[in-house]
């Protein structure tokens, strides 16, 4: 719901950037349908919208927001990381990474 939240105040789901819903696996096909879907492997640009895949099981059950990437690691706000909105830190190409999503 954070990121829904936060696609809506910058008006990405009026102009069709975005998928009102709060499931992060329909949000992640939403952005390989549109052509907007980037692999893991990739360092990812401040904005993108980053999915985990916490199981392994190629299913996003998780979604934040890349704040900024630093001498190899990925900084980014999350909702409902340990019932609070947090920043959080990875790796650049995670194994829990499933891929990013980009409104441009």
């Amino acid at each position: 719901c954070f990121a829904a939240w936060g696609a809506d105040e910058c008006g990405y789901i009026k102009y069709g950037l975005f998928l009102r819903s709060a499931d992060p696996m329909a949000q992640a096909n939403f952005f390989m349908d549109t052509d907007r879907w980037y692999s893991k492997y990739i360092t990812p640009d401040p904005g993108m919208f980053i999915y985990f895949d916490w199981d392994g099981i190629d299913y996003a059950s998780h979604v934040g927001i890349v704040e900024r990437v630093e001498d190899g690691y990925i900084y980014t706000i999350e909702g409902n990381a340990s019932d609070h909105v947090k920043q959080n830190v990875y790796p650049v190409g995670d194994s829990r990474i499933l891929g990013y999503g980009s409104v441009e």
